[in-house]
């Protein structure tokens, strides 16, 4: 069952990481910006520091930096492949999780770079709406709160499992 919790915890983890990133690149492709490549969130901080803010932490959320969801996430993972000797799995996800962080701080890097290096950064800041700017902030204060203490999502899916068996 440990195993089973783990990973819908993983998954609702990961969701949640994902809508918070996702809802900053719909954010960024409604103004001006084309927001396909790492170019475009070059020196963004500068220019859009709220939703670097946001994207930073969904991205160190999928990465896997404490006080984030996705600590947690990868955490009840390697916990339930540790418990059931799976060696191989938890030497790969840790493996992998050390490729992504790679990736992650990338794209951070390039968003807290300073504007002056980059000429090309579009001045104009996309226009977040008041229900927008709602949505982002309890995505990203869940991706905190829930890394910070996630006992109250982790205990109901763990009911909710076993129930269900």
């Amino acid at each position: 069952m440990a195993g089973v919790s783990a990973a819908t915890f993983y998954v609702t983890a990961y969701v949640l990481t994902s809508l918070t990133a996702f809802g900053v690149v719909v954010v960024l492709s409604h103004g001006s910006l084309e927001a396909e490549e790492i170019g475009t969130v070059r020196g963004m901080a500068w220019t859009h520091p709220w939703l670097t803010v946001v994207l930073t932490t969904a991205l160190l959320s999928l990465a896997g930096i404490p006080v984030t969801i996705g600590f947690v996430g990868k955490f009840t993972i390697l916990a339930a492949g540790v418990a059931s000797n799976l060696w191989l799995l938890v030497i790969l996800m840790v493996i992998n999780t050390g490729i992504s962080l790679y990736y992650y701080l990338r794209v951070v890097a390039v968003m807290f770079a300073q504007p002056a290096q980059y000429p090309d950064v579009p001045a104009s800041v996309p226009k977040l709406t008041l229900l927008g700017g709602v949505i982002l902030s309890v995505l990203v204060s869940s991706l905190l709160l829930l890394g910070m203490y996630p006992s109250p999502i982790y205990q109901a899916i763990r009911q909710t499992i076993m129930v269900l068996r």
